[in-house]
C-alpha cells in the first residue's frame, strides 16, 4: 500500500496514469477546501467501518456470537402488539 501513498515531497504517485487513485487525486486538487474536508470526514467514516468489517471476517460465528453477546442489551427486539397477541391466542 505504500507504493500507491503520495510522495511527501512531490504531488505523483507510483500508481498508473490511468488508475482509480491516480484520477481521485487528480479530482481532489479541484476540490475547494469545503469539499475536502467532506471528503476527509467520509474517507474517515469509510475507513473505520470496512476496519470494523476486518475485524470479524477471519471469526467463526461461534467466536463472532461470543463478542456481539449483549449488543442489543440497551435496546431489545420486541413483537408488536398485534404479534403478541397471536402469540397469545395460539398459546390458550
Amino acid at each position: 500500500m505504500a507504493h500507491a501513498v503520495k510522495d511527501k515531497a512531490s504531488d505523483t504517485t507510483s500508481a498508473s496514469e490511468n488508475s482509480a487513485l491516480t484520477k481521485a487525486l487528480y479530482a481532489m486538487h479541484q476540490l475547494t477546501l469545503e469539499e475536502k474536508v467532506q471528503l476527509l470526514e467520509y474517507l474517515g467514516r469509510s475507513l473505520q467501518h470496512d476496519i470494523k468489517r476486518e475485524a470479524y471476517k477471519d471469526i467463526s460465528w461461534e467466536e463472532f456470537l461470543d463478542k456481539t453477546c449483549g449488543s442489543l442489551a440497551d435496546d431489545p427486539i420486541e413483537l408488536p402488539d398485534r404479534f403478541k397477541a397471536q402469540t397469545q391466542e395460539a398459546s390458550q
